[in-house]
């Protein structure tokens, strides 16, 4: 029988991965390309935003447990939109070069730093 304690517990840990694929999102895009590359994933950058969605749909849970405040929800927000909007585009967004030449990945980075201490 789970707990509440245990529920909490797998809030946190399910948060922490968050934590982490936010961190990734951050990162200055030659440091993306070279996490990319040591995940063995590169060429592709999909896994920036495949890592992130894996977590990110689990984030009102993290607010009802209050281990979210509102407004960081409402930053992931911002950044899952902008990962959708790369995906209903065109393959090109998930090239490499895209993460130093599309400004949407600029935008995803600045709001990343910005909502990773909150994380």
């Amino acid at each position: 029988m789970k707990t509440a304690v245990d529920e909490r517990v797998r809030l946190a840990n399910a948060l922490g991965f968050l934590r982490e694929a936010t961190m990734h999102l951050s990162l200055p895009w030659e440091e993306q390309v070279a996490w990319l590359k040591e995940a063995r994933v590169y060429p592709t950058v999909e896994e920036l935003g495949l890592d992130f969605g894996a977590w990110y749909p689990m984030a009102d849970q993290f607010v009802e447990a209050g281990l979210l405040s509102p407004p960081a929800l409402a930053q992931l927000s911002e950044i899952g939109q902008l990962l959708d909007a790369l995906a209903e585009g065109d393959e090109e967004n998930w090239l490499p070069e895209a993460l130093d030449s599309d400004p949407r990945w600029g935008k995803i980075r600045e709001i990343a730093r910005a909502v990773a201490p909150c994380l």
